[in-house]
């Protein structure tokens, strides 16, 4: 069943009929990344979607879809797929709609959509156009609108030389990390492995989960079998696509600290971490960071995403803040 509103052709489809449409959107859409992949969503969804009704929406110009929003509907909400505690950002597939007819289409599609009463948009980060774009369009559709801040995202744009990001710093972080660098290397061999194929990943998860479980109660606390499960089917799922990768820090050859990350075009993104807390006053953890940066730069990553939390090490590091916005409309 399709509607027409405005210049686009508003359907629901799946994500067999989407995946590759839905691919080649994603390079045109600004800002995407890798939780906006249909690898990433499908996941999720088999994994967390019991009881929501899946609502794929797409946007046609002329019969080929220029656009994509990841929606689902549960009890009468309709929100993105995905929970806050394992996608750190959500939006739309632009590709290439302008964004504000592809939300007043959404919106207009919305109302015949049984027992919706509430639109539920969470993790926009603020510079996406998508925020305003959804909050006028419910406000054009009659809706009333509530948006706050749900979180920070701090990152960093990096330079074309570890050397110049490590002079970008200021005076006293620049100091601690040569210092702290320097402590490490006198206490023994240090290599860092970076892990990209499925083929170095997937054995390397169980030491990954390991070291993140090690490292405080909390992180223990939050990986629980699901969670766990979903994690590393999702980071296996797109190391296929080579889109995730492992730091793994080794002193004298035992694992002491692993970071994942994702990369999605020059961006990379820093989901979790850990360290082995019996190393903790060699700063294992925040030196795999430093590490893993000195990486990514020499590769052409130019931002550094450390993504939702506002734990202290990342401004160590010195990333600024970017601001992730939570959307109702209601009626």
């Amino acid at each position: 069943m399709s509607t027409i509103t405005g210049c686009l052709e508003v359907r629901q489809g799946s994500f067999e009929t989407l995946a590759d449409r839905w691919e080649a959107l994603l390079g045109e859409t600004p800002g995407a990344t890798p939780f906006l992949t249909p690898t990433w969503q499908k996941v999720w969804w088999d994994r967390f979607g019991t009881g929501a009704e899946l609502r794929l929406v797409s946007f046609s110009k002329n019969g080929e879809v220029a656009g994509l929003a990841p929606l689902m509907q549960r009890e009468g909400v309709v929100s993105f797929l995905g929970d806050t505690d394992l996608v750190d950002y959500h939006d739309v597939v632009s590709g290439s709609c302008d964004v504000t007819e592809l939300a007043d289409a959404l919106f207009a599609s919305i109302d015949g959509w049984p027992g919706c009463k509430t639109v539920d948009l969470r993790s926009i980060p603020a510079d996406s156009p998508t925020l305003k774009a959804m909050e006028s369009a419910a406000l054009r559709a009659g809706w009333d609108v509530e948006d706050w801040l749900e979180d920070v995202a701090p990152g960093i744009a990096l330079p074309g030389s570890f050397e110049v990001y490590v002079q970008s710093l200021g005076k006293k972080d620049r100091h601690e990390l040569r210092r702290k660098l320097r402590r490490l290397k006198a206490a023994g061999d240090v290599q860092q492995a970076e892990l990209s194929s499925k083929g170095e990943i997937e054995p390397a998860l169980p030491e990954f989960f390991r070291l993140v479980k090690l490292s405080s109660a909390e992180k223990a606390e939050f990986l629980t079998p699901e969670r766990e499960a979903f994690v590393r089917d999702a980071v296996v799922a797109l190391a296929g696509r080579g889109l995730s990768r492992i730091y793994m820090l080794r002193l004298d050859g035992r694992p002491v600290a692993a970071s994942l990350n994702f990369r999605h075009g020059d961006r990379s993104f820093g989901y979790n971490s850990g360290y082995d807390p019996a190393y903790r006053s060699l700063a294992v953890g925040l030196l795999n960071h430093a590490l893993s940066l000195e990486k990514v730069i020499e590769q052409g990553v130019r931002y550094f995403d450390f993504m939702r939390g506002d734990e202290p090490y990342k401004y160590d590091l010195g990333a600024m803040d970017r601001e992730i916005h939570h959307v109702i409309a209601r009626r």
